[in-house]
């Protein structure tokens, strides 16, 4: 076993240009596959050119992708880092990168959507890993969404409904 501890990193970003469906598919494709190689996992969710990505597994490899090769992608600017640290375990463990596109922009699912936010969230998490969510959704509004009042497990409920 590795000594490297697990390591998770929560950063936000914004598209330079907007994604087609296309594109986004592709990123995703190739996002699985970079991650499945690295042993990382994690969420991407989408929401009218913003972003908020969740990366866990080996601090080295978090660290080489995120520093390496996602602040250095021309598509995106605004990179930020909202939290990072060493984890006791993955929250996000059967998914190379879930996905999420919060204003439906991309049509059909793509191949491994996840339904971590509409449709059967509360089936796929229980106790802390949903409080996460529910965390890591009203930061990605609190960030990108309106600025009026907001309340995270009110919008899940009216997703997931």
């Amino acid at each position: 076993m590795s000594s490297d501890p697990l390591y998770s990193l929560l950063y936000t970003s914004q598209a330079v240009t907007p994604f087609s469906a296309g594109q986004l598919d592709r990123l995703l494709e190739r996002s699985r596959a970079t991650n499945e190689d690295l042993g990382i996992t994690g969420m991407l969710v989408h929401l009218s050119g913003s972003f908020m990505q969740v990366l866990e597994g080996p601090r080295s490899a978090v660290g080489d992708l995120y520093y390496r090769k996602i602040l250095r992608d021309p598509r995106h600017g605004a990179v930020e880092v909202v939290t990072e640290g060493d984890i006791a375990q993955r929250q996000f463990a059967q998914w190379t990168m879930a996905f999420e596109d919060l204003a439906g922009e991309t049509g059909a699912r793509p191949e491994g959507f996840s339904n971590f936010v509409s449709g059967g969230f509360s089936t796929e998490l229980r106790g802390e890993d949903q409080s996460l969510t529910v965390a890591i959704l009203g930061k990605f509004r609190e960030v990108f969404g309106p600025r009026d009042a907001f309340d995270a497990r009110d919008e899940l409920r009216h997703l997931a409904g």
